[in-house]
């Protein structure tokens, strides 16, 4: 029988040892995400009928920007995953925007909530209505995707009182490539409110979470994204939303090709 080095199985063992770190990591990650949402979801149940309009949307935005932030600032804590969205805090201070990033998992709408306190998110009903997201949904007044004539006049009175709108353009997780073709929603709403858009980056160095990623897979650490500010366009009254979509679509792809977050 041949012996090891004592050198080879200090090096086995330091390897099985971060596996069970991973994934100690990846167990207590995911624990936190669904008892803090669902807890955030009760309370926001709870508080609604005793808060004006403008009370559960404080409570509901605000809850939701510090469970996030409380969510990625222990992440960061493992060491194995590595987050920057820095450049967020230049919109925290403005005033209404429409801010669209790409979409390549299903923590993007965190990434900008963790940052920004007071964000609008446009989700489908099937995520809004989920028990992870419905409380602080539903106080901070988040908006569903798939009632066309209710979607843009909540949008419209959301905008109108100073809220920054988060709207995905690809309207769903990128499914190949580095985005799906672009929906002109937001450049709908921009011409008709004469709010910006301001283009959002979220780069990673992983898959996880992706379109067609299964849940209980654990990922390849370490996890790196990072989040960039692209430019600010007005859309003007007379301008073609086709072509102001197809333009913008062009500057993502531009922006994100070769990108690549070294591990």
């Amino acid at each position: 029988m041949t012996c090891l080095p004592l050198g080879r199985h200090a090096e086995i063992l330091k390897i099985h040892m971060r596996r069970v770190y991973e994934w100690l990591v990846s167990l207590t990650g995911a624990a936190f995400f669904v008892s803090a949402g669902l807890l955030f979801s009760l309370l926001g149940l709870c508080l609604r009928p005793f808060l004006s309009r403008s009370q559960a949307h404080w409570c509901g935005r605000h809850g939701m920007h510090y469970g996030s932030r409380l969510f990625f600032a222990l992440l960061r804590l493992s060491g194995i995953v590595h987050v920057d969205f820095s450049e967020l805090d230049r919109l925290r201070h403005e005033g209404s925007l429409i801010i669209t990033p790409n979409h390549p998992c299903l923590m993007d709408a965190l990434f900008v909530t963790s940052r920004l306190p007071n964000v609008v998110c446009v989700m489908k009903a099937s995520v809004l209505h989920n028990p992870l997201f419905y409380g602080c949904a539903e106080l901070g007044g988040f908006i569903r995707s798939d009632t066309p004539l209710r979607f843009v006049r909540q949008c419209q009175e959301a905008l109108r009182e100073g809220a920054q709108l988060l709207l995905f353009p690809e309207g769903t997780r990128t499914v190949t490539g580095t985005i799906n073709t672009f929906k002109g929603g937001f450049a709908l709403l921009a011409r008709q409110t004469g709010v910006p858009v301001q283009t959002v980056f979220i780069e990673a160095n992983t898959p996880f979470l992706g379109k067609n990623w299964r849940v209980w897979q654990k990922p390849a650490f370490p996890l790196i994204y990072r989040v960039t500010l692209g430019k600010r366009l007005q859309v003007c009254k007379d301008q073609d939303l086709k072509e102001f979509t197809r333009d913008l679509e062009k500057y993502f792809k531009s922006q994100l090709d070769g990108i690549s977050l070294a591990q």
